[in-house]
């Protein structure tokens, strides 16, 4: 996605970060001097979500325990993909309910349920008894919000696939799990984050990652240090609009 005609032939490109940038330089046979590092919109609303009648309801219903946004990706079909629901799906939610002192915030991607329908994985009583396993759960709660947002600003932690949420979540400063697929497709240049958040290899691992230590929202750092956030989020959030604007044409 960094050589087709548009990057090629494109007067600007306005890039997320210096990583981003960098990318485009490897893979792009313009190179990149075209490209401009201006950081990412989403980040700004990232930045500017503070809370809201959503969080304040999810803060409710947490009743002062910490906040697990758990988000399925939808590529749940033979061939492997980043969701990581049919490897650690049972697992993570059969933990989660030993867990009361924890609540669990399932936010899949929109077109997960339809997925696990159309790749047959699920009847209309299977995906029954799922949302009633979490409602009839006492410490989860189903979200299918259009603006995932509320959700980031609802949570104290993130359990994700491989996706954008493993960067997108990034501005708010709050710990990450990456759920590794070992069959998956990987990341791109960007995956390099994920060697600083909490890693899950097999189901095994659930227990140490959504340990204890997450009651109290502190983070044993993986070896090598803290994320490169001003590597990754350049300019800071809350800026991209104005940096693209500042930038001569």
């Amino acid at each position: 996605q960094f050589d087709l005609d548009i990057h090629r032939s494109a007067w600007r490109i306005f890039a997320r970060s210096q990583r981003h940038a960098g990318m485009f330089a490897r893979h792009c046979s313009a190179g990149n001097a075209h490209v401009v590092v201006t950081g990412h919109p989403k980040f700004d609303l990232v930045d500017s979500q503070r809370g809201g009648a959503f969080a304040a309801e999810v803060a409710r219903q947490a009743a002062r325990r910490p906040v697990v946004l758990w988000s399925p990706h939808f590529s749940v079909g033979e061939t492997a993909g980043w969701s990581t629901f049919r490897t650690y799906g049972e697992a993570i939610l059969e933990y989660a309910s030993t867990r009361q002192d924890l609540f669990l915030l399932v936010r899949p991607h929109p077109l997960f349920f339809s997925a696990m329908r159309t790749n047959g994985y699920w009847d209309a009583a299977a995906e029954d008894a799922f949302r009633a396993q979490i409602r009839d759960s006492g410490n989860m709660a189903l979200v299918e919000t259009a603006d995932y947002h509320d959700a980031f600003a609802a949570a104290s932690v993130l359990l994700a696939d491989g996706g954008s949420f493993l960067l997108e979540f990034l501005p708010t400063g709050k710990p990450v799990a990456y759920l590794h697929h070992p069959q998956g497709p990987g990341l791109n240049d960007d995956g390099a984050l994920v060697d600083r958040y909490y890693l899950v290899r097999s189901a095994a691992d659930l227990p140490a990652v959504i340990s204890a230590e997450f009651s109290r929202i502190t983070v044993t750092v993986l070896p090598g240090g803290s994320v490169d956030v001003p590597f990754t989020l350049t300019p800071r959030p809350g800026r991209s609009s104005a940096t693209s604007s500042e930038k001569p044409g």
